[in-house]
């Protein structure tokens, strides 16, 4: 009997793939090959698939939606193609533009599907009507529908009479302008089609979804926000509507494998399929994921709650088969100063009587001996925490320069490069023990302090082989956390101190300053932003790497316990009716000793000028207008170590004096020094969230303080700002129950106002809770479980990438 040469067979089959996505044919918008046997990426320009003519099951066609190597190659030329397709539209504008024209777009396509030859007196018309009862100014909609036809949502026709057309299907036009509205009226209309068991009912709703899957993969550099407007929509079906969605998805092993469906169940079931795993990123079933950061079980900051999240949602959908490891630095103390019990945290961590591991690892040319502790959490997440043996660099959590704690560069110095060695350690002893059935690890590093690790271990691979088939993969979750180094002098000095090989300096290097996040970023197989914004302000820093948007996910049931512990017995804690919201926030204000029959318009966080709104939303006029009214303003600012932060801390003061002897009836409640606990007190109790941060400040900081799944209606910037105010719907003022977000017309600070006063107005007649009910389905997107499954899929891609170039041989394009 012949031998079959297995790696010959791969390898043809490869080729023959990779043939497939990178032959002949056009590149679409998205990067995504056109003109082939093979399906694209985008959705714009595929044919949608027939309904037959009498009964039957519509079937997705063969392609790369079943096919997940295949799927790995077409979006990965989708993302190494320049100009690739950008989901948002009026990134970096200080305006409400990107409101305007997503809003007025909406209405004009409902016009357009009605009637294709529309003039523009009707299109006009629309527009007008819905930015009007969204609150925003009806002006200029001509100049708004040519943003339109620059989006490429509409083309012009060269018709006076009938001026514009759909450019795009209509269901792609509702995924690229958020119209939650568009997607949720199509389901429902399908689902009831369904119920009713109308002839062909069933085909449609299997050609509707397919059709949204298909949209939704038209930006595959942001896959989690790409999906939004559909999993809103769902999120807004009563429960009898979602059974029927939940059924139709689940009992299709075609549409099964689009990404958009599987993250509908999870986000409707709450539960990944016993398989996941091996269905969904099949490198990673019995690897291991690491995610490494520089705070985690101990959370100092909005970077530990999205380590914990991430980190337990990720092991709920590999199970136990695959390990998930967190590795963080074991701080001695808090940066107040207070001794850590990482068995009485939150989530408590339980470590072993001492040390797994100690080693050996360089900082500033220098020998320093580290130990690895291993830890176990309730959710079996293997955490490990590093420390060294002098508590020179991990004394006091980000204690940079003072209490005997080293600067900036020793600390990130020594955490990365004993992280590095203790995965090289873990993983060496898994190849030893595993042998033939062992699978290379995928590596998560998060943000500055953890940047270097990806160099670092690039470094290691030069002398040790243990970790050279691994994923790294790079996060990089805010604007200012980089670790930069400006000068050629510091910048020289860091590398010098770092002791960083010829071959990577030029990896550090941006013009006459040292990057450190731009060195993870440039040297991991993949990387990511934390919202579409930030990537595409940010990723021009590291023009060569196509970076990923994976918005922060949250446990909503964590950040929402306590607002759910107040809902009436027998409400549904992911739907509550608007009387039972109204109970739990009456409960929540009395319990922080506030006035339940008056308004709470809280912020909370750190009190610093980029986010305390004291120049538009909370000026000194403002907060006077907003008490005479009767609304309760509660600022909980956690006031920052330098005079800036203390000054605002006691201008904030000084007003809440004057306003405690009039005019009334509300207050201005202000507290510092809070922690998780009490910030989701606050939340429960608050009727409208304010996050009004500067511009370029703010990546993906909503999820650190989820109001919508705590029921209340969220408020941000007039521009585009992370997901502050895209997290879920515009508010609809003349709809109750449609929205809930509200945006300022500009930046003045009586456009707060008003958006506010209305907010406030809506209360005293008994609407809000209305609004504040949908603000709680909505809120079921940002569940972490989803967002982790995309970082889950995208590790899993590049795995694929690395082990298919390894088949082809060096001849072939690395991909990733």
């Amino acid at each position: 009997m012949p031998v079959i040469d297995r790696n010959a067979v791969r390898r043809r089959r490869l080729e023959a793939a990779l043939g497939n996505v990178g032959g002949t044919g056009n590149v679409n918008r998205t990067g995504a090959i056109e003109g082939g046997s093979q399906h694209n990426v985008g959705g714009s320009t595929s044919v949608e698939t027939p309904v037959p003519s009498a009964g039957g099951v519509l079937h997705a066609p063969e392609g790369p939606a079943k096919n997940p190597a295949l799927r790995a190659h077409q979006i990965q030329r989708a993302l190494e193609t320049k100009g690739g397709a950008r989901l948002l539209h009026g990134v970096g504008e200080a305006s409400a533009e990107w409101a305007r024209a997503s809003l007025a777009g909406s209405a004009v396509i409902r016009v357009l599907t009605r009637s294709p030859s529309a003039p523009f007196a009707a299109l006009e018309a629309a527009a007008r009507r819905e930015l009007q009862r969204h609150g925003l100014p009806g002006h200029q909609v001509g100049e708004l529908l040519r943003r339109l036809v620059d989006m490429g949502v509409l083309k012009e026709t060269g018709d006076r009479a009938a001026p514009y057309t759909l450019a795009i299907s209509k269901e792609e036009a509702a995924f690229q302008l958020g119209d939650v509205g568009a997607l949720h009226g199509a389901l429902g209309a399908a689902l009831k089609d369904v119920a009713r068991d109308a002839p062909q009912a069933r085909v449609r709703l299997q050609s509707l979804l397919l059709r949204c899957a298909r949209a939704s993969d038209t930006w595959p550099r942001y896959p989690v926000e790409a999906r939004w407007p559909f999993l809103k929509a769902a999120a807004l079906l009563d429960k009898r509507e979602q059974s029927l969605l939940t059924d139709a998805l689940a009992s299709d092993p075609q549409l099964r494998h689009f990404p958009l469906v599987d993250t509908a169940l999870l986000m409707l079931t709450g539960r990944p399929a016993d398989d996941w795993v091996k269905q969904y990123a099949p490198r990673l079933a019995g690897a291991a994921v690491y995610t490494v950061a520089a705070e985690g079980w101990f959370a100092a900051g909005g970077l530990g709650r999205v380590q914990q999240y991430h980190a337990n949602a990720m092991k709920q959908l590999v199970g136990k088969g695959t390990r998930v490891v967190t590795v963080e630095p074991l701080y001695a103390k808090t940066a107040q100063g207070q001794p850590i019990d990482y068995a009485k945290l939150p989530t408590p961590v339980q470590l072993g009587a001492a040390p797994e591991h100690v080693f050996e690892v360089m900082v500033d040319g220098k020998m320093v001996k580290a130990e690895a502790w291993k830890g176990t959490t309730p959710e079996g997440v293997e955490a490990w925490l590093i420390k060294d043996v002098d508590q020179r660099h991990t004394k006091v959590c980000y204690g940079y320069n003072r209490d005997g704690q080293s600067c900036w560069e020793d600390f990130t110095e020594f955490f990365s490069r004993a992280s590095a060695e203790l995965m090289r350690t873990l993983e060496a002893k898994e190849q030893a023990q595993r042998g033939n059935d062992y699978k290379p690890p995928a590596i998560i590093a998060n943000d500055g302090q953890a940047a270097p690790v990806v160099p670092f271990l690039k470094e290691i691979e030069q002398r040790d082989a243990t970790l050279k088939h691994a994923a790294t993969w790079m996060v990089t979750h805010t604007y200012k956390n980089r670790g930069v180094f400006d000068g050629v002098q510091q910048a020289d000095g860091l590398l010098a101190r770092w002791r960083i090989p010829d071959e990577l300096r030029a990896s550090y290097w941006r013009v006459c300053s040292a990057d450190v996040s731009s060195a993870g970023v440039r040297n991991a197989h993949g990387a990511s932003g934390v919202s579409a914004v930030h990537v595409d302000e940010v990723n021009p820093i590291d023009p060569g790497v196509a970076l990923v948007a994976i918005t922060n996910g949250d446990n909503r049931v964590a950040s929402s316990s306590v607002f759910r512990g107040l809902l009436p017995p027998g409400a549904e804690a992911d739907a509550p009716t608007p009387a039972e919201l109204s109970v739990a926030k009456r409960s929540a204000k009395t319990a922080l000793g506030l006035d339940p029959n008056q308004p709470v318009i809280s912020y909370s966080g750190r009190l610093v000028d980029e986010k305390a709104g004291r120049q538009r939303a909370f000026t000194d006029d403002n907060i006077r207008a907003l008490v005479k009214q009767g609304a309760q303003v509660v600022l909980y600012g956690n006031v920052q170590a330098f005079a800036a932060s203390e000054a605002l801390w006691r201008d904030l003061q000084r007003l809440a004096d004057e306003l405690a002897k009039g005019p009334g009836p509300g207050r201005l409640v202000l507290k510092s020094g809070w922690g998780v606990g009490e910030q989701r007190a606050l939340l429960a109790a608050t009727d409208v969230q304010v996050q009004d941060s500067d511009r370029g400040t703010g990546a993906a900081e909503y999820t650190e303080a989820d109001v919508s799944a705590n029921g209340g209606l969220q408020m941000g910037p007039h521009w585009i700002e992370g997901i502050i105010n895209r997290q879920g719907v515009l508010v609809d003022r003349e709809a109750p129950g449609s929205g809930n977000t509200l945006v300022p017309v500009d930046a003045q600070p009586s456009s707060y106002l008003e958006a506010l006063s209305w907010a406030v107005a809506r209360f005293n007649d008994g609407t809000l809770p209305q609004w504040q009910a949908s603000s709680v389905r909505l809120s079921r997107s940002l569940e972490a479980l989803l967002t982790s499954s995309e970082y889950l899929r995208q590790l899993d891609r590049v795995l694929s990438l690395r082990e298919d170039h390894a088949a082809l041989g060096p001849s072939s394009p690395p991909g990733g």
